[in-house]
């Protein structure tokens, strides 16, 4: 549980030894996760996998956020890894992995 909540409030500011510091706007948007999963706003969210990837990404696209999960071994059901807003680059690079996902048919919903 703190390794979830460690990863919605803080960014990776050192690649080299992961460390990761406090974010503000991260924090504030916690709340979103529970909203984007209960698909509150179905019109702007997608739904999809990236192939040779075991996540799932549930990008809020008018927003820009995205929550990230990943799916159990033996059970159906997932497990929430992160969520964050994104920023242009990411954001651009999320929404071609999910237009090229979606020419392939694997957008999930």
């Amino acid at each position: 549980m703190d390794r979830v909540f460690r990863h919605l409030t803080t960014v990776v500011v050192d690649q080299a030894v992961k460390k990761r510091e406090f974010e503000t706007a991260r924090s504030i948007r916690i709340h979103w996760v529970k909203h984007h999963l209960e698909e509150r706003k179905q019109d702007v969210i997608r739904v999809f996998t990236v192939l040779n990837e075991n996540r799932v990404y549930v990008l809020d696209v008018t927003e820009r956020y995205v929550v990230v999960l990943e799916p159990l071994r033996k059970l159906q059901a997932f497990f929430l890894l992160t969520a964050y807003h994104l920023e242009d680059s990411r954001y651009r690079n999320l929404m071609n992995k999910c237009e090229k996902r979606g020419k392939e048919g694997v957008v999930i919903w």
